[in-house]
């Protein structure tokens, strides 16, 4: 909305106080008008990327979240641990272990317990899709909270006209349609196909020595996991059950 500055600037000076408002008025109807024809004009100047790239709500949960899929695509049915992930990656285990609970209630992981216990695919790559994952990551979260400001101008008082507040807002709009863009873009992608992206860039070595790199901390854990358990103490999975059962 013009400020009050804005809007006398250019202004004739032998307006009237009352010749001043409706000058105003004016110029705000007109910009509602010409926002309302232009806002699909608008939004054809906008690209997929663009359109991505002003979701404030999508966080770099959701960028370690797909990167360590990635990885769960490639690993099949043996499991990574969510620390794996991330010291694989470089990223903060802790962070890793606050997503992938959503990612599994989800149902986009499932887990299993265990020395060689992790986190595995829920299903085909190729059934998971990149809003999937935002949206199990994030929530279902709007691209655009609109306060209706349109309504808020000084010069309507208590009771906007019926003009200013009649139908969608136009600047909201614009954002719904954009949203629509997005989500359709995300839901076009699954994690397959990144994946293949991904691995026709990487040369056939590396993913060798990521499974090389895999397998030795699994090694790692088990032995660990021997030296601390017996062969007649209970498992974790078993004291935590005794232990709601009230058995020491």
């Amino acid at each position: 909305m013009l400020g009050s500055a804005d809007a006398h600037a250019g202004m004739p000076r032998h307006f009237s106080s009352l010749g001043r408002r409706r000058h105003i008025a004016f110029i705000t109807a007109s910009l509602i008008c010409i926002t309302r024809t232009n806002a699909i004009r608008v939004l054809h100047d906008i690209t997929r990327t663009a359109i991505v790239r002003v979701m404030a709500h999508v966080t770099v949960s959701v960028e370690y979240g797909i990167h360590c899929l990635l990885w769960l695509v490639g690993s099949g049915d043996k499991p990574l641990s969510s620390r794996d992930l991330a010291e694989l990656q470089g990223i903060s285990p802790s962070f890793v272990a606050k997503i992938f609970p959503k990612l599994e209630k989800a149902g986009i992981v499932q887990a299993s317990e265990g020395a060689r216990g992790g986190y595995v695919l829920a299903k085909a790559p190729e059934q998971i899709s990149f809003l999937d994952i935002v949206d199990a990551i994030e929530g279902d979260k709007p691209l655009f909270d609109c306060q209706d400001v349109r309504l808020r101008c000084q010069l309507f008082g208590a009771r906007p006209p019926t003009w200013a507040s009649k139908g969608t807002c136009a600047v909201h709009a614009v954002m719904l349609r954009a949203e629509k863009a997005m989500r359709d873009a995300l839901a076009e992608q699954s994690l397959a196909d990144v994946a293949q992206r991904f691995g026709r860039a990487a040369p056939a070595a590396f993913f060798g020595e990521v499974q090389d790199w895999v397998s030795d901390r699994v090694k790692d854990r088990s032995r660990r996991s021997d030296r601390t358990d017996g062969p007649d103490k209970p498992s974790p999975r078993q004291r935590r059950k005794s232990k709601r059962e009230g058995r020491t």
